[in-house]
């Protein structure tokens, strides 16, 4: 192993030409002229539709394209995955899955010859012609063909980018590489990923999470860090990450081995001497960022990410394995037989997992608390304190005249109370402005200004360990006359606002139940599913063996055989023979665990449902029975042998509906859906392998395995749930705070607080989801609808204010710029407006660019904006986002933004 001499230390050449090469392919993602034509073949009106919805090519930047893709249309949207992601991070997520789409993976070209599929890599040369040499290819693989015995098929293995974005296909090397040049192109800060143990991948910096985000192109997935090591099961070594400016060694982000000696051991394979290679890397960094002539700023900027960096890594040398539910997926990409090879088929073949990596920033909802009119001690609000967690949004900064912008950032955590307090209690009852009904609290940290909170502000978000937000919002202390909670049992006495019209429309307006003796009972499907957490659909008939050891929780006996359904072989959903399922005898004395893979036996879904009711009587799971039994008369035995409902048998239409739509193609099938979105919780591959596990395992773990399912629905549903069980909440007297809140906030009953908080949502989200409207965002409509109508009765809401009442008003220096909005231009004028422009035109001129995006609210510049009552409501109109980090709250242009349409809006406000 020849060492290195570069900078007088032992590093092998190798290590150290590898470390080049990584610092080349990002120089070839900085060319203009290519960086142009990349992102002029990015559709951002496809992956973001969001931001195009309604508008022609007239109005996009982005060389001029077709009538925009509805939201509907794009193939991109995903509800069920995408409220794991948020702005940039979740455009980021929609363009790694299209660039697999536009990619072509080979495994072996076809013979140039016959077009046969069967050629054999035969050996690799240099490359020879003008092409190769054009596209830097490092290596040619020729081909030999059995069909033809013709040698003349190669495959360059280009590394010019301008190459790749021509031919779009190879292997992951040309998947990272290209895939980098994409993420460069649409402005986002890129680097590249070098593992050792051979693979390369992509890492963007995400502002939002203040940390970068690993992004495998060639499996369309991001943040996904356990991928690696606990999916493929990899051996890893060393993991590089390069940018312009700096290489870091950031292995401990994707394994939680690092500390073994197994593990050292490899890294010592790879450079023997570690502290050498520590010390490579940094002297490589210096000479770096001298030739480059870095900005102390940037030098800054970088050593502070490398220091965040570096302390999540300490954290994570801790971690002994990887957490439950992280990825843990094999490799999909590339032939299986070439993954196997390589060892990166997975560890263990299983069930699909929904998590993603966590890690220091991770977005985490925080239960929201909604401040409501009611019948309630006023002594007992609270000005409640939320550490380490920040708002979803901000209104605007607190004004000068209760503190000035330098006394706010200089000033301790009780005096920026005090100012907030005094603030609230000098404006309540003021007819332009009421502080107490518009503005719920504030957020701040050391060294930064008072930030104001209005109702939107929700839901609250985890920051980093090591920023030290503190959010400050006002909770009331006791909701009995509302909400009429049994004060005794502390029970949550709130409805679970279930998707009727959904679920009316799947299974019509009634089921069925068991009554009395042989008798049944037609149940309104409304009330049938009324205060469910979980629904769930079982696909089952009597004919079905497995399907009646399934439901009727017969149990395996010791020293004896049971039957079970052949590993592999699927039973039809339709009333044939019992021959469409072939059986063989399995003795006891198998592996348990084996038994439970075959899905059959150790414990049935009779007992998970009678278990789950007894312990979760109403907030629960029901399941509805679809029957394929082959006539009535088989259907009314079988089904009287189950405690829950059915879809009514003569209703054939609905059940083969039913069995298209979830995919049913044999039986027994269980598929459990949350009962707010109707989203998909658990699939038909992985609720056998679950409910026999769980119930293998006694009680505890059936309702273990519930709580894991509820974990599962969207998060916009646990959003709902955690919001109607927060106000139910009983929060602990604090005499200071209490005081102090009750002078500051005066919420009166009224008659409409009468109405249980939960059922008057569960009205309004039902007449929302009549008008279209998508269910997770009924939901939260239909929450802030009667938190705004319990408090309308108390206070008048700016927005209704008596224009034609002020406009005597001595001091009136607000305009309406725009429907619905108005802003003080005494304060903000122009400058705001030509602020926002100047940044607009910034990113027009270089969109790649990822210096112009963003601003902190906290600079001095920028605070004309964010002390101006409804400043930054504007900048959301004019397309900007506003969002936390961890060092300020930022405002910044997306990187899917339409910058045709924002210019066209402020130059409109400039007149």
């Amino acid at each position: 192993m020849a060492p290195s001499t570069s900078f007088g230390l032992e590093v092998p050449a190798k290590f150290a030409r590898r470390i080049d090469s990584g610092f080349d392919t990002v120089k070839e993602w900085e060319n203009e002229e290519l960086l142009k034509e990349c992102r002029a073949q990015i559709p951002f009106h496809i992956l973001c539709p969001e931001q195009y919805h309604g508008r022609t090519d007239m109005d996009m930047d982005d060389g001029g394209m077709d009538m925009c893709t509805s939201i509907e249309q794009s193939p991109y949207i995903n509800p069920e995955d995408d409220h794991k992601y948020q702005g940039d991070d979740l455009f980021l997520k929609r363009l790694a899955k299209y660039f697999q789409e536009i990619m072509t993976w080979v495994n072996n070209p076809p013979c140039e010859l016959c077009n046969s599929d069967q050629t054999k890599c035969r050996q690799t040369r240099g490359p020879l012609t003008s092409e190769e040499f054009d596209g830097k290819a490092s290596r040619v693989e020729i081909y030999w063909c059995p069909n033809c015995n013709a040698e003349t098929t190669t495959f360059p293995r280009y590394n010019s980018p301008r190459k790749l974005l021509e031919t779009k296909k190879g292997r992951c090397g040309e998947y990272a590489n290209l895939f980098g040049l994409y993420c460069r192109a649409a402005g986002f800060e890129t680097r590249y990923i070098l593992d050792y143990t051979d693979h390369v991948w992509t890492e963007v910096y995400s502002k939002r999470l203040g940390r970068w985000i690993m992004a495998d192109s060639c499996e369309g997935q991001i943040d996904a860090t356990s991928m690696y090591e606990k999916g493929w099961g990899k051996k890893l070594n060393w993991i590089l990450a390069f940018t312009l400016d700096s290489v870091v060694d950031i292995t401990r982000r994707y394994t939680r081995a690092y500390l073994s000696e197994e593990f050292q051991a490899r890294r010592r394979d790879i450079c023997p001497r570690l502290d050498h290679a520590v010390m490579y890397l940094n002297q490589k960094n210096d000479t770096i960022r001298s030739i480059n002539g870095l900005s102390a700023k940037r030098i800054e900027e970088i050593q502070g990410r490398m220091g965040l960096e570096e302390a999540f890594f300490e954290e994570t040398m801790n971690m002994a394995s990887w957490a439950e539910g992280e990825y843990s997926e094999g490799r999909q990409s590339g032939s299986l037989e070439w993954r196997v090879l390589r060892g990166e088929a997975g560890i263990r073949m299983e069930r699909k997992n929904q998590g993603n990596s966590g890690g220091k920033g991770d977005i985490a909802t925080i239960c929201t608390e909604v401040v409501i009119g009611s019948k309630i001690d006023h002594s007992k609000l609270k000005l409640r304190c939320e550490d380490g967690v920040v708002p979803s949004t901000i209104a605007m900064r607190l004004p000068d005249e209760y503190m000035s912008f330098a006394a706010q950032k200089a000033a301790t955590f009780s005096a920026k109370k005090k100012a907030f307090l005094e603030f609230i209690k000098s404006n309540k009852g003021e007819d332009d402005l009421d502080a107490s009904s518009q503005y719920i609290g504030y957020c701040t940290k050391d060294n930064s200004p008072v930030y104001l909170m209005k109702r939107g502000s929700y839901p609250f978000q985890k920051c980093d360990g090591n920023v030290q937000w503190k959010t400050y919002h006002f909770v009331p202390q006791s909701l009995e006359s509302t909400l009429g909670i049994d004060s005794s049992s502390h029970e949550y006495m709130f409805d679970i606002p279930v998707n009727s019209e959904y679920f009316i429309n799947l299974l019509g307006d009634h089921l069925i139940a068991n009554g009395d003796g042989s008798n049944k009972v037609s149940i309104s499907t409304t009330e049938a599913l009324k205060n469910s957490r979980l629904v769930a659909f079982y696909f089952s008939a009597h004919w079905c063996g497995p399907c009646r050891q399934f439901s009727e929780g017969n149990r395996i006996q010791e020293n004896t055989g049971a039957i079970v359904d052949q590993p592999g072989m699927v039973l039809r959903d339709d009333p044939i023979s019992e021959i469409a399922a072939p059986k063989v005898v399995v003795q006891s004395s198998q592996n348990k665990d084996q038994k439970v893979a075959q899905n059959n036996l150790n414990a049935m879904l009779s007992e998970m449902y009678e278990t789950l009711k007894d312990e979760n009587p109403s907030h629960g799971l029901e399941v509805v029975f679809v029957s394929s039994d082959r006539d009535s008369a088989s259907f009314e035995n079988y089904f009287q042998t189950m405690p829950w409902l059915a879809l009514p048998f003569t209703d054939r239409a609905k059940k083969n509906v039913l069995s298209q739509q979830f995919g049913v193609n044999g039986i027994p099938c269980l598929i459990v859906l949350d009962a707010i979105s109707g989203a998909i919780v658990v699939g038909k591959e992985d609720t056998r392998f679950e409910v026999g596990t769980a119930c293998q395992h006694g009680n505890d773990s059936i309702k273990k395995m519930f709580s894991m399912w509820s974990d599962r629905i969207p998060e916009e549903s646990k959003e709902i749930v955690k919001t109607l069980k927060m106000a139910c909440v009983r929060e602990e007297d604090d005499e200071e705070e209490k005081n102090e809140a009750s002078e500051a906030m005066h919420i009166e009953p009224t008659p409409q607080t009468q109405l249980e908080l939960g059922a008057r949502v569960n009205i309004i989200y039902t007449q929302l989801l009549a008008e279209g409207i998508q269910p997770n965002e009924a939901g939260a409509q239909a929450i802030k609808q009667v938190t705004e109508e319990i408090k309308a009765a108390s206070f008048a809401s700016p927005m209704e204010i008596d224009e034609s009442a002020q406009a005597d008003t001595e001091d009136m220096r607000e305009e309406e710029v725009v429907p619905g909005m108005k802003v003080d231009l005494s304060l903000v004028g122009e400058n705001l407006i030509g602020l926002a422009l100047k940044s607009i035109e910034n990113v027009e001129k270089t969109p790649y660019s990822f210096k112009f995006r963003s601003f902190k609210l906290g600079n001095k510049t920028i605070d004309v904006i964010t002390r101006a009552r409804n400043g930054l409501d504007l900048l959301r109109f004019l397309g900007f986002e506003i969002y936390s980090s961890d060092v300020d709250f930022i405002a910044s242009i997306p990187l899917c933004a339409n910058l045709l349409q924002m210019k066209a809006k402020a130059e409109n406000l400039l007149g």
